[in-house]
Parts: C-alpha cells; sequence; structure tokens
C-alpha cells in the first residue's frame, strides 16, 4: 500500500510587483502573496484528465477512487498498490505542470510504500 499526504500547502500567487491602479490613481503592490494548493482537488483533475482519453469504465473506476480521496477525514489516504498505480500513471502521462505543482508531483511519486497487518478474525464466540 501507498501513504498519500492530502494536506493542502500554500504557494506564492507570482512575483510581487508594483503597478499603476487607473481606478485608484497609484501605485498598488500585486502578486507574491499566498494561495492555497487544493491537493485533494489537483489529484482529482489529473487522474481523471480528458487528455487521458479514458473510457466510460475506467473513469468511473477512476471515480472511486476520487471519492475516497474527497472523504478521507485524515489529511492522508493509503491506497492499494492498483489505486496508486492509477494516480501514478495519469502524473506520468499528463504534460504541463509547473514550479507550483511541484510539492504535489513529488508526494505523489514519493508516496512511501506502507505494511499493512491484517487483523486476524475472532472465532464466533460460543453460544
Amino acid at each position: 500500500m501507498r501513504k498519500l499526504i492530502l494536506q493542502d500547502y500554500q504557494v506564492k500567487s507570482g512575483p510581487e510587483e508594483e503597478i499603476e491602479c487607473p481606478e485608484c490613481k497609484k501605485q498598488i503592490t500585486v502578486g507574491g502573496k499566498p494561495l492555497t494548493y487544493d491537493v485533494r482537488d489537483s489529484i482529482i483533475e489529473v487522474m481523471m484528465s480528458p487528455e487521458l482519453r479514458l473510457s466510460g469504465r475506467e473513469l468511473l473506476e477512476r471515480q472511486k477512487i476520487a471519492l475516497r480521496i474527497m472523504e478521507s477525514p485524515d489529511g492522508e489516504i493509503l491506497l492499494e498498490d492498483a489505486e496508486y498505480g492509477k494516480i501514478e500513471s495519469a502524473f506520468e502521462e499528463i504534460t504541463g505542470f509547473s514550479r507550483r505543482d511541484t510539492e504535489l508531483v513529488q508526494r505523489v511519486f514519493e508516496a512511501p510504500e506502507v505494511e499493512v497487518q491484517a487483523v486476524p478474525e475472532e472465532p464466533p464466540a460460543p453460544e
């Protein structure tokens, strides 16, 4: 299984610069402000991108994973190898990532493998 971190992170909105504001007739500073990067939505957008040309059946399979990601109450999710493979392959195939996406792409490609131990079944209670 793979553990994928789902917590949002901060990115800058662009370089800080001074511009002339025609309405207020003065110089104002724009850019350089932190923005919240929505990790869950971004993973789902990549995983279900039209660029992947998914079949209807594959889209529905990925929708199940997307729902698990959105409904995960913690800031992380454990994924079966097959589920992780669908996400990883989408990130390998999609192009056009930018500097703001670096943290997200790193989280996907470097998602640690975790060992999960099965909980032994308790024998039925005697009647």
